[in-house]
């Protein structure tokens, strides 16, 4: 009677996991998708303080998160961590990483060579399954006289069950408009052209929807942002077919300052842009003013069912 009994709760058991399997291969399946965009800051919170914790509360509802300023065993600011693999366990993601800066950080200990890299790029976390990543570096002009700092685009082709994603981050140069724009005309370049490039492996489909967000350190009355989505008239952006698509002038008309929220010089630098065909299914977007955990604030936007 007792072994009569195990073996149907053993049956009853191995029901349940052929049941949930499914679902957890899959990923979490529902109508809407939320996306973050955050500029971390290393982690590091206006107030001064180094908390990895507090990056991971503000993006927790998160589906898909963009990150910059992401460190990989970077230095002492931010304890030598793997930053995006730390973030990823925390939150239960996927997670890819594209290191924009890649030095040497190795040591020799007792004629022992220790081999580090220290690295501070871009990150892309996914509660869906990401299916082939790849990070393209930007153009960048060698100047003399001021800073110039590599950038980078990071591509990751996420997997929602029936179809399929293109998500891109990226933080473009903060010191120069020519750079920028070089860096603009390569993102164009780069994603409108990902399917005649194909997949990094095999005959893989490249989807054909994408979103693309960061950190732009360009305003919307910018030439940056003229080249890249077209003309912007009373506060909206005027969609062209081959544009990309500004997706807080789409359901807002409120400033949404991403940076200097709390003082007099208030920004809006940080920007989820979509392909046309996605723009039927903009709902959202918000931005949390309240959080000090960087000095950027996130931008949330949900793509709905359309």
């Amino acid at each position: 009677m007792k072994r009569d009994r195990i073996t149907v709760l053993a049956s009853a058991a191995v029901l349940v996991l052929m049941f949930l399997c499914p679902i957890l291969v899959a990923g979490p399946k529902k109508q809407e998708l939320i996306l973050v965009s955050y500029n971390i800051h290393h982690g590091a919170g206006t107030d001064g303080r180094l908390s990895l914790e507090r990056i991971a509360e503000e993006i927790r509802h998160a589906d898909i998160a963009a990150l910059q300023e992401v460190d990989n065993h970077f230095g002492q600011r931010s304890n030598f961590e793997d930053q995006a693999a730390r973030l990823a366990e925390m939150l239960n993601m996927y997670f890819v990483y594209g290191a924009n800066l890649d030095l040497d950080g190795s040591t020799i200990r007792e004629g022992k060579i220790r081999n580090l890299r220290r690295q501070y790029g871009t990150a892309i976390l996914s509660r869906y399954p990401i299916e082939f990543s790849r990070n393209y570096l930007l153009p960048k002009i060698g100047y003399t006289n001021q800073s110039s700092e590599q950038r980078g685009l990071l591509e990751a082709q996420v997997g929602l069950g029936d179809r399929k994603l293109r998500v891109y981050c990226t933080h473009l140069s903060n010191t120069s408009t020519e750079q920028r724009l070089l860096q603009v005309h390569a993102i164009r370049e780069i994603i409108t052209h990902a399917s005649s490039r194909g997949a990094p492996q095999g005959n893989q489909p490249v989807a054909s929807s994408y979103v693309l967000m960061g950190d732009f350190n360009f305003r919307p009355d910018s030439e940056e942002y003229r080249t890249l989505t077209g003309e912007f008239r009373n506060g909206k952006q005027l969609i062209r077919a081959d544009g990309f698509v500004d997706f807080w002038s789409l359901v807002q008309d409120t400033e949404g300052y991403t940076i200097g929220v709390r003082g007099k010089r208030g920004a809006r630098i940080d920007y989820v842009f979509l392909s046309p065909d996605l723009v039927k299914q903009a709902h959202s977007a918000s931005v949390n003013r309240e959080t000090i955990a960087s000095d950027h604030q996130p931008l949330t936007v949900i793509l709905g069912s359309g």
